[in-house]
């Protein structure tokens, strides 16, 4: 359930833009916040609650958004992570325990 957070415009804005925006718009007016910061936020929260072991629809309940939505956040993270994974640390590039540098077998001494 979204809770919304009224402001007395007097209390936060300069005593001439309230004027001006009186010229436009009179009684409850939303200012909605920015897109770009709110979804960065639920991002955020969206792979707190899953480190924390709750399931997507869980999440989709807690934060008020779809299953759909929270798989979404969840697939772009994990192609963001998956892209600046370094190239060593890759499964097919790990120095084996005992072998040269790249995983190949070193050379067998001469008798």
């Amino acid at each position: 359930m979204t809770r919304w957070n009224y402001v007395h415009a007097d209390q936060v804005l300069p005593a001439r833009l309230v004027k001006e925006i009186r010229q436009y718009a009179t009684g409850l007016l939303y200012i909605p916040t920015d897109q770009a910061l709110t979804s960065q936020r639920t991002a955020i929260r969206i792979r707190a609650l899953k480190e924390q072991g709750f399931r997507n629809c869980q999440i989709a309940r807690i934060l008020d958004i779809t299953p759909r939505h929270v798989c979404g956040v969840l697939r772009r993270f994990q192609e963001a992570k998956r892209m600046t994974t370094p190239a060593s640390t890759t499964i097919g590039n790990t120095p084996q325990a005992g072998h040269g540098e790249g995983g190949e077998t070193p050379p067998s001494p001469r008798l």
